[in-house]
């Protein structure tokens, strides 16, 4: 997950659903930087 909240707050995020790991306080184009590298765990997508 790729949040612009501080760093508690995408923790907390982060571990309420259960996600692997987060980005905090990330700016807009940051984050499309970021989703270049993200590589979805299943081999399909709906």
């Amino acid at each position: 997950m790729a949040t612009g909240d501080n760093d508690v707050v995408g923790k907390a995020v982060s571990e309420e659903l259960y996600l692997d790991g987060y980005y905090a306080e990330v700016l807009p184009h940051q984050k499309w930087k970021l989703s270049k590298n993200f590589k979805p765990k299943a081999s399909s997508l709906p």
